[in-house]
Order: C-alpha cells, then sequence, then structure tokens
C-alpha cells in the first residue's frame, strides 16, 4: 500500500534476515519559523537522554539554539546560571515524570528564581489528558506538548512565546 516490500531470508540453524522497505516523504523543515527564532536559547530537561537529543535537533532545525540536562535540579542550576550571566533562555521545556525533582516542582523553583517569571515553561509528557494539562497549569507551567514531538507543533508553541 505504500509501494514499499517485506523481504525475508532465511536459512536453518543460522535465522532469518527480514528488510522492509517503505517511501516516505520527507518532513518540512520548519523554515517558516527559522527568521523569527533564529538562535534563541532553549533548554530541555528530561531524564531520557534520547529524548533531549532528539528535542535538541527539532529546536535546530527551526533555527533555535538547544542544550539539555537529564535532570530537573541541573534545569534550576542551569537556569540561575543563565540569568547570573545575562544570558536566559528563551524557554525551558521539562519532562514532569522526573525523579527527585519533578517537572512541576522545577517549574515551580524556575518561577521563583529572579526573571524566572519571565520564562516560558514548557510541559513534554507522554499524553494529553485534561488532568495532567490542568496539573500543568497550576504549577506555572505555560504550555503543554506531548511526546514524541512534532516539528511544526514544537516551531508553533515556540513562536506563541515571542515578544
Amino acid at each position: 500500500m505504500m509501494n514499499g516490500d517485506i523481504k525475508v531470508r532465511s536459512a536453518p540453524g543460522k535465522g532469518s534476515r527480514f528488510t522492509v522497505t517503505i517511501i516516505l516523504n520527507t518532513q518540512d523543515t520548519g523554515s517558516e519559523f527559522v527568521e523569527e527564532l533564529a538562535h534563541l536559547p532553549v533548554l530541555v530537561a528530561d531524564d531520557d537522554q534520547s529524548c533531549c537529543e532528539g528535542t535538541v535537533v527539532l529546536l535546530r532545525e527551526i533555527g533555535m539554539d538547544g542544550e539539555w540536562v537529564l535532570s530537573s535540579e541541573e534545569a534550576v542550576e542551569r537556569t540561575v546560571s543563565r540569568h547570573e550571566s545575562g544570558e536566559d533562555f528563551f524557554a525551558v521545556i521539562i519532562d514532569w515524570k522526573m525523579p527527585v525533582m519533578n517537572g512541576y516542582e522545577a517549574a515551580m523553583a524556575i518561577r521563583a528564581l529572579p526573571g524566572g517569571g519571565d520564562i516560558p515553561v514548557i510541559a513534554m509528557t507522554a499524553n494529553a489528558f485534561a488532568e495532567d494539562v490542568l496539573l500543568a497549569r497550576n504549577a506555572g507551567m505555560n504550555e503543554h506538548i506531548a511526546k514524541s514531538l512534532d516539528l511544526t507543533k514544537l516551531g508553533e508553541v515556540m513562536q506563541k512565546w515571542l515578544r
């Protein structure tokens, strides 16, 4: 149905090799966001390194400068360091199910920092249940995005917070 094919090569006692070929269109590069969001710094915090790395790749595709940390505590520390150097983050994306300090607690800690009230804090979760979105808002998070992130959705969320 997708103009692809599946091949199987098998030998007794040696195992099997399956090859699947499908034709996919390339994803939009998000170029419509590049000018407005170019080089704005965003921090990503998640205890899953591959999720952090993937999100930073998407941020770079829309022209932003992304960096990541593996804990909420590091996110708060990095936000403080950036503020002290006069180079605040444009936004912080935090997974809300983190060990030790969860995303809600991190959002409240960032809000309590000097300048922390001006930084959009975005909850990143595996789902988007209404009660989770409400909890995120009550914790001071401005937005909610569900994993797995989509380039266009991420760009739209970031563009929303341009001043």
